[in-house]
């Protein structure tokens, strides 16, 4: 994705980035609930609350969606 819409939309390297340390921290956590608020605070910044922008593919709207879900799942 990144090399297909990396310059019309650069937020989406941070996107990686941040879902990596997530991912990470996931499974550092094991049974636990890692903290992962600040995280979720800046994706929601970079991604203006996960809007997708009009000129992107399916998979980008789908990693948007997921992203979004799994913030939701995690406010619980």
């Amino acid at each position: 994705m990144a090399k297909v819409h990396g310059k019309s939309h650069p937020e989406i390297y941070e996107v990686h980035k941040l879902f990596d340390v997530i991912s990470g921290k996931i499974q550092e956590a094991s049974s636990d609930k890692p903290d992962l608020n600040d995280e979720f605070a800046k994706l929601r910044e970079i991604t203006d609350n996960y809007q997708v922008p009009e000129d992107v593919c399916e998979s980008y709207e789908a990693v948007y969606n997921m992203l979004a879900e799994l913030d939701s799942a995690y406010q619980i």
